[in-house]
């Protein structure tokens, strides 16, 4: 996953400024290295490229922000940290449902295929 600046603005509801501040704090501070975290993309809506950063900054920036959409992140967060430390995974429901649509149409190909 990766977003821009205003991106993350959006997500935690701070201004293109905050947001740009604590990236510049994340990478000052070596709690991050810029290679690889982040990536500078040409859009069509756009005459130069555009940085785009990688979940691990956009993580930092989520427990570093004070609004209320950076008490939440922190609250999601927290709690998927938490999950995994005590159970050794967590699971994303949504996904797993989806996976086990797409593992029952799979199942059936076969049968189908073979009827044509």
């Amino acid at each position: 996953m990766w977003l821009t600046q205003t991106q993350m603005s959006e997500l935690f509801g701070r201004s293109i400024a905050v947001i740009s501040r604590h990236i510049s704090n994340v990478f000052e501070e070596k709690e991050l290295v810029k290679e690889g975290n982040l990536h500078f993309m040409q859009i069509a809506s756009s005459t130069k490229p555009v940085a785009f950063y990688s979940l691990d900054v956009i993580i930092s920036v989520g427990y570093r922000v004070k609004s209320q959409r950076g008490v939440e992140f922190r609250r999601w967060a927290t709690d998927v940290l938490k999950r995994y430390v005590l159970q050794g995974h967590a699971e994303n429901d949504a996904r797993l449902r989806q996976l086990g649509t797409v593992a029952r149409i799979i199942e059936r190909l076969p049968g189908e295929l073979a009827s044509r």
